[in-house]
């Protein structure tokens, strides 16, 4: 989460789990989910990096309000996988 003005990495959501872990990862998603609203993402830009073989895709969503809330709690639940 950006802290001068909010907007939110999504990449903060992403990441890598033992196959062995999926279940348990689904289930704290879906409990903090329970608390929360859904909420429409606006894409406001599409990049491109390269580097070296790699190339890596990303975007820019603008400010959500009140998501600070559901970031910090899954970072806080899924942290150690």
């Amino acid at each position: 989460m950006n802290e001068e003005d909010s907007i939110p990495h999504i990449s903060l959501c992403m990441g890598c789990a033992k196959k062995e872990d999926v279940e348990e990862i689904e289930k704290i998603v879906s409990e903090i989910a329970r608390d929360f609203m859904l909420v429409e993402i606006e894409i406001s830009k599409l990049s491109r990096v390269e580097s070296g073989s790699d190339i890596i895709y990303f975007f820019e969503v603008e400010k959500i309000i009140n998501c600070g809330n559901c970031i910090k709690r899954l970072w806080i639940k899924l942290n150690h996988f």
